[in-house]
């Protein structure tokens, strides 16, 4: 229906929780607590994203979580969808954060683009 709409050059404001929605926006203004975070194109707010990111899977989601939190170079990790995405600094390392996790069974780890949805979760946090 917004697609439709804008096709007909008419100007949407949509105030939305749901990050897939944004995406579709031709400019967003991420908001928290009624402080702005970052105005822009969706995909140069993505551009933004500066920090290696990983989507991580396991056996027991949960465990997974709290271990990732602790273990060296992780900067935040937090659930997205059916996986959690890691955020990571100059000191980690993969073989090194599978070696922390040895204890955490079906440990699956690759490195993920992220999402307006990330950039937001990051500016929350700084």
């Amino acid at each position: 229906m917004l697609a439709n709409l804008k096709q007909r050059g008419i100007t949407i404001l949509v105030s939305t929780p749901y990050m897939d929605e944004a995406s579709r926006c031709d400019r967003v203004a991420l908001c928290n607590e009624g402080r702005i975070l970052g105005i822009d194109t969706p995909t140069d707010i993505v551009a933004g994203f500066d920090a290696p990111l990983y989507s991580v899977r396991a056996d027991n989601m949960y465990q997974l979580l709290l271990a990732a939190r602790r273990a060296t170079g992780v900067v935040e990790c937090y659930p997205f969808g059916e996986s959690h995405h890691l955020i990571a600094n100059a000191k980690f390392d993969v073989k090194q954060f599978k070696a922390e996790l040895v204890e955490v069974k079906g440990l699956h780890i690759a490195s993920t683009k992220p999402t307006i949805e990330d950039m937001f979760i990051k500016l929350m946090k700084q």
